[in-house]
Parts: structure tokens; C-alpha cells; sequence
């Protein structure tokens, strides 16, 4: 299926970027004398991603050791939409939590946000995970689908002057250096529009739910590669419903600038490394 493949892609793109680990007896596995099998990646081997650019995604794999505490967001963001077709017995929304009259409410073209505080993520998070697959929330006397996402300080410079949160989460940290969308940085992110990612021109950095300061580009060892960001965009994924990792960059007070892969990042990694290695090997 589908799913199996997406986690076989995965699992091999892991291994073909951390090499060969070594075993409990101290050995490394896998043949290390000649050619090794191709990894799986379905992806498009005629597209050539520039090698500063492949080296600017591989460091952001890596791990910082910087010092770190727990993020604690302002705002946890409650989105619902309309399900008025929904065939299971609604949910009634919790009658604490503000409701779509509420100050709190943004109205979208698509629904409504609702921004919470953000000591109410984990209730939230229990009552969504909670319901079923085809339940609703009753809310107002209407029958929504709901999801949540953990809005960041001055995501409106890179998601646009019209981001819902722009009048409901303060500016903390200041304008943004660099962003990175739809790519596993570090630890996960809650949320699937949440950069994985967010370096602050006051030198703090959200990462995950971890949160540090005083840091720059050249401490991530990226300061000379964000320099070549310029708008390119590359398209290596087969087929449709492709995952897209994104870059973007603010030098000095300028427009932004982007670095764009639309297909499996991870997968396209690992065969260019597989690729690299058994040229070696050959010779």
C-alpha cells in the first residue's frame, strides 16, 4: 500500500543518511568492500539538486546541542469547519472555552479560528484525539469539524499579512531570519503547516517544543549557504500528494527569499548519498 511504501522510503532514507550503524558487536552492518543496493526513492533522478543547497538540508538534520527549555505557546489555535453531515452524535464544545462569538474568534474563508490560551493545548489536544473519525463538535448550535495548531510569533511574515493569528499572537521575539517549513528538524512539530523550525533576528530559536537564545547562523553552520537562497524550486517527487520542504530566508531587511523542494526530501538525500558512495566504490 500506499502508507507501507511511504514508511519503507522512510525507514531506508534513515538509514542511508545516519550509514551504516554499528551492531552490538561491534562490527558495522551491511557489505562495506563494494556497490551497495539502490535504497528506495521514488523520485525523479533526472532533477540534479545544486550540492551547497543538498548540504544546507543535510546540516538542518543534524543535531545542536544549544541550551534549551520547554516552549510554552502563547496561543493554541482552534480551527472548525463546516460538518453538517456528519453521521455520529456531536460533541458539545466544553461551554468554558470561547465559542464563534466570541472576541477570541477570527471568521476564515473556509471556517472559524478560534484562539485559545495556551495553557489549554493539552485539553484541546485530548478532545480532538479523542473523538471519532466521522463525529463532530456542536458549537453554537452547529455541527463543525475541528483541528488545532500551535501558532508562532510573527508566523504573518511568512504564512501573509492575512494569517488569522497576525492580531491574536504577540511579535515576542521580533521580525524572523529564517524559516523551515514541511521538513523534521530536530523534533516534531504539532501542526502541519508549523515550521519545523523558526530563528529570530533577536537570536532566539523555537524548534519543536524547545526553545533557545542567542543564536545565529553561523552557530547552526549555515550562514554562507543561506546566502545562495534565491527563489529556486525543485521538483523531485513522482506522482501527486508529494510532501514539500521549504525554505525561507530574510536577509538584512529585504524580501524574502526561498529555497523550495517539492517531492520526499529525506529519500532524495539518501540516494544521492547511496549514489555518491558506490561511484566511490567503483573506482
Amino acid at each position: 500500500t500506499a502508507q507501507k511504501e511511504t514508511r519503507r522510503a522512510k525507514g531506508e532514507t534513515r538509514q542511508a543518511i545516519m550509514g551504516n550503524r554499528s551492531s552490538k558487536s561491534g562490527k558495522k552492518d551491511g557489505n562495506q568492500n563494494g556497490p551497495q543496493s539502490e535504497p528506495y526513492s521514488d523520485h525523479d533522478r533526472s532533477v540534479v539538486i545544486p550540492e551547497d543547497e543538498l548540504q544546507l538540508f543535510e546540516i538542518l538534520t543534524k543535531e545542536h546541542n544549544f541550551p534549551s527549555k520547554e516552549y510554552k505557546p502563547q496561543k493554541v489555535e482552534v480551527m472548525f469547519w463546516d460538518y453538517s453531515y456528519a453521521p455520529d452524535e456531536p460533541l458539545v464544545w466544553p461551554s468554558e472555552f470561547p465559542d464563534l462569538e466570541s472576541e477570541e474568534c477570527v471568521k476564515r474563508p473556509s471556517g472559524f479560528s478560534v484562539f485559545m490560551e495556551g495553557e489549554h493545548r493539552d485539553r484541546v489536544a485530548q478532545i480532538v484525539q479523542g473523538m471519532g473519525m466521522r463525529q463532530p463538535v456542536l458549537i453554537n448550535n452547529k455541527k463543525m469539524a475541528i483541528s488545532y495548531r500551535i501558532p508562532l510569533p510573527g508566523e504573518h511574515y511568512w504564512m501573509g499579512e492575512n494569517s488569522p493569528s497576525k492580531s491574536k499572537v504577540e511579535d515576542s521575539f521580533g521580525p524572523p531570519l529564517f524559516v523551515v517549513k514541511g521538513f523534521d528538524v530536530w523534533a516534531n512539530v504539532v501542526g502541519a503547516d508549523t515550521p519545523g523550525m523558526v530563528l529570530y533576528k533577536d537570536g532566539t530559536l523555537l524548534r519543536g517544543d524547545k526553545i533557545s537564545t542567542g543564536i545565529t547562523l553561523e552557530k547552526l553552520g549555515i550562514d554562507k549557504l543561506v546566502e545562495k537562497i534565491n527563489n529556486q524550486h525543485y521538483e523531485v517527487g513522482v506522482g501527486t500528494d508529494q510532501p514539500e520542504s521549504r525554505l525561507i530566508y530574510w536577509k538584512d531587511d529585504s524580501e524574502k527569499k526561498y529555497l523550495g523542494v517539492y517531492g520526499d526530501l529525506d529519500a532524495y538525500i539518501g540516494y544521492m548519498k547511496w549514489k555518491k558512495s558506490n561511484k566511490s566504490a567503483e573506482q
